[in-house]
């Protein structure tokens, strides 16, 4: 590894056993759900909680910089709306050299196995991994079943297909049993939220579920960020939970 991989994988991990991200790229999706609030709003009652946040350029280039500073940035590269007949087949909105202007800990790129645009997806993929190496970024993989289907074969397969393409953290899907690929996997494995799910305890239990399963840390979106005056509290406890406190294995 290069020792600009190094460094910026330092910086997103440090001396942490785990790591808890933020994912806050769902405007491109979905438009305007972050509330009255908005993302800098979320980021001030995270601080000291979450240690990254996956944000599109367009939210780096107008937010507080000063709050955005007390996180590491991973820059998202692709996305696509809800309205799109295909929303599993997202398209680039930037790219790797532009990204590096920004100095994020990392980039990601999102893709989905099994629909009829994977073929593209893949060598697209691929070329960004070469970018990657060319500037020394780390690249998280979004590799996800097409339409987020929580099918444990097709997830296992995305955890290989990262490790085989070369990205330097994996970011799928939790399922039952993946411990021992997790515990052969020569690169960290990050457990994604996905669909909002409807209680909070669930949310706690399948943190907890995933960090016994050995993940290297979370990626949550709406089950972090979308709870209302309830998101703080939950932000906490799922931050206890990655980071092993005393206590984190019981809700309160």
């Amino acid at each position: 590894m290069t020792y600009g991989k190094f460094h910026r994988l330092s910086r997103l991990f440090g001396e942490r056993e785990r790591i808890l991200i933020m994912a806050m790229d769902h405007g491109v999706p979905y438009g305007d759900v972050f509330g009255s609030e908005g993302i800098d709003g979320h980021l001030k009652k995270a601080v000291g909680l979450v240690d990254a946040v996956i944000l599109n350029r367009g939210v780096v280039d107008t937010i507080d910089a000063s709050l955005l500073n007390k996180f590491e940035l991973v820059f998202k590269l692709n996305g696509i709306t809800s309205y799109s007949s295909d929303p599993y087949d997202l398209v680039m909105l930037s790219d790797v050299e532009q990204a590096a202007s920004y100095d994020p800990a990392a980039l990601s790129y999102e893709i989905y196995l099994g629909g009829n645009h994977e073929h593209a997806r893949l060598g697209e993929l691929s070329g960004i991994i070469r970018m990657c190496d060319k500037f020394d970024i780390p690249l998280i993989s979004h590799i996800y079943p097409n339409e987020e289907k929580k099918n444990p074969e097709i997830i296992s397969h995305c955890i290989r297909l990262g490790l085989e393409l070369g990205t330097d953290v994996i970011k799928t899907f939790y399922f039952k049993g993946m411990k021992e690929q997790l515990s052969r996997t020569a690169r960290p494995v990050i457990i994604a939220g996905g669909a909002k799910m409807s209680r909070e305890s669930e949310v706690l239990d399948y943190a907890r579920n995933a960090v016994k399963e050995g993940a290297a840390g979370i990626a949550m979106g709406r089950n972090l960020w979308g709870w209302g005056d309830a998101t703080p509290a939950l932000v906490r406890k799922v931050s206890e939970i990655v980071r092993g406190k005393k206590g984190a294995d019981k809700d309160e």
